[in-house]
């Protein structure tokens, strides 16, 4: 807070900006709390698009893959869903179980790189649904 802020407190009635104003902490680059609070912000927009990504793949889910699924006269033909689809539905399970790991380091963000680990062979059904992606997208 400026001296001008200051005095306006001492007065008994804060300014505008003191008011609007947060309180900032002085943190250095190289510090231990400008590391921890972007590993915080890190994590935070991991999240943040973790759910987006289960949300967007819920919906195909539910909306495309199911009822083509069930159909009794089918569309696709059972290679054509296969490419499409996938492993659609375990990477829904692995980026859900993802989401659950990641929100649990929130206090201590510090082994995020343990998640990744723990996951990693999960994390390899990708190359499948990467290598259909341009089939599928067709």
């Amino acid at each position: 807070m400026d001296m001008k802020n200051i005095r306006s407190h001492s007065q008994g009635t804060p300014t505008a900006a003191a008011i609007a104003e947060p309180q900032r902490r002085s943190i250095s680059y190289g510090s231990s709390d400008f590391i921890a609070d972007q590993r915080i912000a890190v994590l935070e927009s991991i999240i943040k698009d973790e759910k987006r990504y289960i949300s967007q793949l819920k919906t195909v889910i539910k909306y495309y893959f199911q009822p083509l699924q069930q159909e009794k006269k089918k569309r696709l033909t059972e290679q054509e869903f296969t490419t499409i689809f996938s492993t659609i539905q375990i990477i829904f399970q692995v980026n859900t179980q993802f989401l659950s790991l990641i929100k649990g380091k929130r206090q201590d963000p510090s082994d995020l790189g343990e998640v990744f680990k723990s996951l990693s062979q999960l994390l390899k059904l990708y190359t499948t649904y990467i290598k259909n992606r341009d089939i599928s997208s067709a």
